[in-house]
């Protein structure tokens, strides 16, 4: 059997009542709720951020388009002959999904 003399958790023996004393100070917990300025610091920061990074990707891609273009126009003869394979293709497309309709 069990031991009768051993300590119950919730025993009034274990903490008498004349021993509790005044609670301890214990400091706040941080909450979820921010103060408004801090809140207003923390939004422009992340309205900065996100400013600074939609101009970066402007930048980079205008910057890869500028090279993109500047690479094509070194071989115009190379871009005259894709244009025209890529028309021809997309003819033969159309003309087969017309037939195929009519």
């Amino acid at each position: 059997m069990a031991d009768r003399s051993a300590p119950r958790p919730l025993s009034i023996e274990r903490h008498p009542l004349h021993t509790v004393g005044e609670p301890k100070f214990v400091p706040p917990r941080p909450t979820l709720v921010e103060r408004p300025e801090n809140a207003s610091a923390r939004v422009r920061s992340a309205g900065e951020e996100a400013y600074e990074n939609a101009r970066k990707t402007l930048v980079d891609t205008i910057a890869r388009a500028r090279r993109n273009l500047r690479y094509i126009a070194d071989k115009p003869m190379q871009l005259v002959i894709g244009v025209a394979i890529a028309s021809f293709l997309v003819g033969v497309g159309l003309r087969l999904w017309r037939s195929h309709y009519e």
